[in-house]
């Protein structure tokens, strides 16, 4: 026997309204009406679902179980209104989000988790990649958001790019590291030392390549590759082996006290690291409220990052 919800959401409302008048006055309908839905249901069921003898109102124990669906079944409707409410005003919902590695985990991440603190109904999807990987999961609707470092966006490809900060890579090492207390330190002295390399296929890569290849070092020695953030600290914070990060990544860790960088200018790419989203079709309130927190926060960091800039650039 299938029930109406919307009788169930009646007669809960009867019940709790404390009568027939006093329901149809809050639902903004005529008593005859409300009469005439708890006849059909009585039909319906074949079975009384108000002593008729006794005043106030008073359920029979099949009017009692039906009064508790009802108000399960409002519940459900409020919290579900509620809820799209939350989703339209960019308070509720998923995220799915993909980003660079190393800049994810060492700097966005943090930044995710702030902007969830004050919004518990947002669920973010992480997943990493790498820019032209980005942009294909972006096309095929794989993901929401790219967070990526951009040199040249093709215009057919039909994406929006707000920039968030630019690309600046810097040499890390541990704090202690022979070389922070080198006076006049000079590119070559850094072949004194082995490199832990970013994974094959990135951006940082390619990056230390080119950095490299400016001072004339083809034949560097990598003690260490194709780790995460995680194994390339670990390898730096516990021997003097170097690698290149991000400087945003090198300023998100120097609170634990165990990274530095090296006093040095290399050559890097001209980038800047931004938020790609479709433009085609409508993006999500959850989306648009993640980009804009980003880009206060950034903006709001965007002096200290400057400042730890300058002291680590400061020679010894």
């Amino acid at each position: 026997m299938l029930l109406d919800p919307k009788h169930l959401l009646l007669l809960a409302e009867i019940y709790d309204s404390g009568g027939f008048s006093e329901a149809a006055a809050s639902l903004g309908t005529s008593q005859p009406g409300l009469s005439r839905v708890i006849k059909s249901l009585e039909e319906r069921i074949e079975e009384p679902l108000f002593s008729r003898t006794r005043k106030p109102l008073e359920l029979t124990p099949i009017g009692k179980r039906l009064v508790d669906q009802g108000r399960a079944i409002r519940n459900a409707t409020k919290r579900a209104s509620e809820s799209v409410d939350r989703i339209r005003s960019g308070d509720e919902g998923e995220i799915r989000i993909g980003g660079t590695p190393f800049f994810m985990d060492g700097f966005m991440s943090s930044l995710f988790a702030e902007f969830q603190a004050t919004r518990p109904n947002i669920k973010i999807n992480i997943t990493h990649g790498y820019p032209d990987d980005l942009i294909n999961q972006l096309a095929g609707d794989r993901i929401d958001a790219a967070i990526c470092p951009v040199s040249a966006l093709d215009p057919n490809r039909n994406l929006d790019f707000r920039p968030l900060i630019r690309g600046h890579n810097l040499v890390a090492c541990r704090v202690g590291h022979p070389l922070r207390s080198k006076k006049n330190l000079t590119a070559i002295d850094l072949l004194d030392y082995p490199w832990v390399a970013p994974p094959p296929h990135s951006p940082l890569s390619e990056d230390l390549k080119n950095a490299l290849s400016s001072i004339e070092a083809s034949n560097i020695n990598i003690a260490a590759s194709g780790g995460g953030l995680g194994s390339v600290v670990n390898y730096i914070v516990h021997t003097d082996y170097l690698t290149i990060l991000p400087h945003t990544v090198v300023f998100a860790l120097r609170r634990q006290g165990t990274l530095s960088a090296l006093p040095i200018e290399i050559n890097h790419p001209n980038r800047t690291l931004g938020f790609l989203t479709p433009k085609q079709g409508a993006i999500m309130p959850a989306v648009e409220k993640l980009s804009d927190f980003l880009s206060v926060k950034i903006q709001e960091m965007l002096k200290q990052i400057r400042e730890h800039e300058s002291a680590v650039m400061e020679t010894k």
